[in-house]
């Protein structure tokens, strides 16, 4: 089961990324460094596949996000940011696994062996997720909850 710190984010077997003001990534609650630039196409890559969640994203919207297609053979520099990726999540002291995953032009994030994969979770997909469904809730009640829930995600400076 994993714990839970203040602000009801998993901290123990999961990986969570802030997004929403400065960048923070978060592994089992403290805060990692990972060994590329912050502005960098495999950090985008990264974050857009924590992003996807277990829906993964297709390779064409992922070559789209990141590249130029009319001036850049995209699917080959995808190809390599993938491998790169790869090459920087094995080296960390992150559980072995398959890390990126491509099944049927689908792009997916696993960290670890199955069984024993982290978390991912978002900043963003989570408040995404928590207005979400208070737009669907129609008890007043749950629907400032979970609004409440989702303003408390938003942990930067503004």
């Amino acid at each position: 089961m994993n714990e839970i710190n203040k602000n009801n984010l998993a901290v123990r077997n999961t990986l969570y990324a802030r997004t929403l003001g400065t960048l923070e990534i978060l592994y089992n609650g403290e805060p990692w460094e990972l060994p590329m630039s912050v502005k960098g196409k495999v950090m985008q890559l990264f974050l857009l596949l924590i992003w996807a969640g277990e829906n993964g994203i297709s390779r064409v919207k992922l070559q789209d996000f990141l590249y130029d297609r009319r001036s850049t053979d995209a699917a080959n520099a995808l190809r390599i940011t993938k491998t790169r990726l790869r090459k920087i999540l094995s080296q960390t002291v992150l559980p072995s696994g398959a890390y990126v995953v491509v099944e049927k032009n689908t792009y997916y994030l696993i960290l670890g062996s199955v069984g024993g994969e982290l978390e991912l979770q978002m900043d963003a997909a989570l408040m995404k997720a928590h207005y979400n469904r208070a737009l669907q809730s129609e008890d007043d009640a749950a629907r400032h909850l979970l609004l409440e829930q989702a303003r408390r995600i938003y942990a930067s400076e503004f």
